[in-house]
């Protein structure tokens, strides 16, 4: 194998592990996020917030803006709401 032709060759190898790692990643924020609304209606709203702030990190880093929206609202209209207004409003803020 010519080292002109490595580069693709390990390209070709690599791209589907992290296609995998991305949806094994994605999957993981929305087990967060479930277990963050079983909390919350429970009213573990600490416990919630924990798990809503676990999930909007991955989402941020894995780039996926409408999900990370989707928790942001459910931080702000459903826990923030209940400790700290001002908090509330910063998160419906970002999803602006």
């Amino acid at each position: 194998m010519e080292v002109g032709n490595f580069q693709p060759f390990i390209l070709g190898i690599l791209q589907p592990l992290l296609t995998q790692q991305t949806k094994n990643l994605k999957s993981y924020a929305h087990s967060l996020y479930v277990q963050g609304i079983a909390y919350k209606n429970t009213h573990d709203f600490e416990k919630a917030a924990e798990l809503f702030h676990q999930s909007k990190q991955l989402y941020q880093t894995l780039n996926h803006h409408s999900l990370l929206y989707e928790v942001q609202l459910t931080i702000a209209s459903s826990i923030t709401h209940h400790h700290d207004l001002q908090q509330a409003l910063r998160e419906l803020e970002e999803c602006f």
